[in-house]
């Protein structure tokens, strides 16, 4: 688990977060399991982020969220989106913002497939602004 500052541009002013954690991000779409069980992930992976950010560093809006999971298997765009929706909800808890501001926060969400059994997501959070 690591934060780091993400690096500035000349275009826009860039502030951001970028976190990586060891979570394994899944099909929820696809994988039958119990409610509870689906629960318990998601729980469990908002937890994660909670630990993991950066509570001294704010977020300027508007601001882009780069979710990006790296497994063995590609997800098709709109299981990976729903596989992330537990993580999208806790960032925009901890930004501070609805998840559904489209104004204010904009998501996008990338994979890289590994060939070795690993799991992990990063997190990168980008304020851009254009500058006076």
């Amino acid at each position: 688990m690591s934060a780091k500052i993400a690096p500035e541009s000349s275009a826009t002013v860039r502030t951001g977060i970028l976190l990586s954690l060891p979570i394994k991000i899944v099909s929820e779409a696809n994988n039958r399991e119990h409610w509870a069980a689906k629960h318990r992930r998601k729980k469990a992976q908002q937890e994660e982020i909670w630990a993991a950010w950066p509570r001294r560093q704010k977020v300027q809006l508007p601001c882009k969220v780069i979710f990006t999971r790296y497994g063995q298997k590609m997800l098709d765009g709109d299981n990976l989106q729903n596989a992330f929706k537990g993580c999208r909800d806790m960032v925009a808890k901890l930004i501070g913002v609805d998840d559904g501001q489209t104004d204010l926060i904009t998501f996008v969400y990338e994979q890289v497939a590994l060939k070795k059994r690993t799991f992990s997501i990063d997190i990168e959070v980008v304020s851009c602004q254009i500058p006076a």
